[in-house]
């Protein structure tokens, strides 16, 4: 008995056994079987233990930062959507567009972040149930979050269609894309895919907003519903894709095309310095008004192309942004459902938070990076941003600020005695030089253009004198300003 009471409970175990296996043998095989069954459950309840334990780690290190991240970005880009007060007008309609794209990226950041907090943050990490009012809000959240991608797509095709309008018509460019017209793209860009998803999630029979609490939403996990968000995604972008293409072969063959007639000019101008000055005196006199409107109207239209292919390569630089935050996103979406290529079965769950984490914060890096070539690559957001930073600076920190006011007026009395001497000089200078037969003009106001760019606007006078014989005076010389 004593032996009996120092035994291990897996040795008490083993002589329970042996005890009943004496009278029913079947025993030794029945209770055996059981206790192999109980095992392999413990061991699988310890792993599915460890593994939550694995994920709820991940959640805890990867949300939070996401959040933070999500909070910076709206942040930024609303502040490129403040800087708008500073901005001169007109607005051009590539920075109108642009600007709509900062919303549409600050909307899809506000999304991403709620999205987070309620889903992920709170369940996960904080053990706070929100199953309540989880299913009508998820699916509310989730239409948005797919009309902000969708939404997205459309403004980066309408900057390609403008720029492709840009390049192909630069003349009638402006009187297309009025700011009315603009107004309304801008418009139908943000309320048809947000209407689409949500009549969408109305129309499913038995589904979404159709059910009870939304409860049922199975829908959103078969392959039909992801197939249509992906030609959503993906027809848009082949669209631009080609559009870019060709907008880059109409570049090329223009640069070309500078290059031969800078070529043609220039072996002009060396066999023109061979012949005689009196037959370039002739043509030059008969030729000099249609030659000059001519080239104002090739100089508008080589500005316009010139603009159009640097507003090109920034948006291109957005679009590669969109590309790399966007599209592995899309492509897992599209590949794991419940009848996809892979199963949510099929995928390990440290495995799938870990591909939700990174292509999380793939999107985030997308609407953090936007802001940053906006600022970079377009001077009237660089000039209103470093305004705003100014007046800011003002208002709240007025004593640090008046002395470097101060140093700037007088930089800009400086420059202007410096402005009021040089003229001086000329005038006086000018007064001593001889007149011509007829002296041009040229007069250069600098004046803003729709896209904010400088533009040269030349004025055309002519002084003849009134005597018809006029001969020059020794010593005199020719004066063209």
């Amino acid at each position: 008995m004593d032996d009996y009471s120092t035994l291990t409970p897996d040795e008490e175990w083993l002589q329970q056994i042996n005890v009943q296996a004496l009278s029913d043998p079947d025993y030794v095989i029945n209770d055996t079987t059981h206790y192999n069954q109980s095992l392999d459950k413990a061991n699988k309840s310890a792993e599915s233990s460890a593994q939550d334990m694995l994920i709820k780690t991940i959640y805890l290190y990867s949300v939070p930062p996401l959040v933070i991240f999500c909070i910076v970005s709206i942040a930024v880009n609303i502040g490129i959507l403040a800087s708008v007060y500073w901005i001169r007008r007109p607005v051009s309609p590539t920075l109108y567009i642009s600007l709509s794209l900062a919303g549409a990226d600050a909307f899809t950041s506000t999304i991403l972040g709620t999205n987070l907090v309620l889903h992920s943050l709170l369940p996960k990490v904080f053990n706070v149930n929100v199953t309540s009012f989880r299913s009508c809000l998820w699916i509310s959240i989730e239409a948005m979050r797919l009309s902000g991608v969708i939404c997205t797509v459309m403004h980066l095709l309408a900057l390609a269609g403008n720029h492709y309008l840009g390049i192909r018509r630069p003349l009638h460019y402006a009187s297309i894309m009025t700011h009315r017209n603009t107004t309304v793209c801008i418009v139908f860009l943000w309320t048809v895919p947000t209407a689409f998803f949500f009549i969408y999630f109305s129309a499913v029979p038995g589904e979404g907003y159709q059910s009870e609490y939304c409860d049922k939403h199975d829908f959103m996990v078969n392959l039909m519903f992801r197939m249509v968000f992906s030609s959503l995604f993906f027809g848009p972008f082949v669209v631009m894709l080609v559009i870019y293409t060709h907008i880059f072969a109409i570049v090329k063959r223009h640069q070309a095309t500078r290059l031969r007639f800078s070529q043609m000019n220039h072996r002009t101008s060396c066999k023109g310095d061979s012949s005689g000055s009196q037959q370039q005196q002739q043509v030059r006199s008969k030729g000099d008004v249609n030659t000059l409107t001519g080239a104002d109207h090739k100089g508008a239209q080589q500005r316009q192309f010139a603009r159009t292919v640097k507003a090109v390569y920034t948006t291109l630089l957005i679009l590669g942004s969109f590309v790399i935050g966007w599209l592995p996103a899309v492509i897992t979406y599209i590949l794991i459902c419940d009848d996809c290529v892979f199963k949510f079965t099929d995928i390990d769950p440290v495995l799938n938070t870990l591909v939700n984490a990174i292509v999380n914060f793939l999107i985030i890096c997308k609407t953090l990076f936007n802001p940053i070539v906006y600022a970079a690559r377009m001077q009237e957001i660089k000039i209103a941003l470093h305004q705003m930073k100014l007046n800011v600076c003002r208002r709240c920190f007025p004593f640090l600020t008046a002395a470097r006011d101060g140093e700037a007026f007088g930089n800009s009395e400086a420059s202007q005695y410096g402005l009021q001497h040089r003229l001086s000089q000329h005038n006086t200078s000018s007064t001593n030089m001889g007149r011509s037969n007829t002296t041009v003009y040229r007069m250069r106001s600098q004046l803003g253009d729709s896209n904010g760019n400088l533009k040269t606007s030349d004025a055309l006078l002519h002084r003849a004198s009134t005597r018809s014989h006029h001969r020059y005076r020794e010593g005199s010389a020719t004066t063209d300003l």
